[in-house]
């Protein structure tokens, strides 16, 4: 929950960029190999 919390605060700014681009780091930490179609459809 932390990294949702962390992730949307930037996501939410204006040209914030990919959002996925910032799921990245944390889903290699969880060990987790998702597309960003995977996430998004989840």
């Amino acid at each position: 929950m932390a990294a949702l919390k962390q992730i949307m605060i930037i996501v939410r700014k204006p040209d914030a960029g990919d959002a996925f681009s910032y799921w990245i780091p944390h889903l290699k930490d969880w060990k987790l190999n998702l597309s960003k179609g995977d996430l998004f459809d989840f």
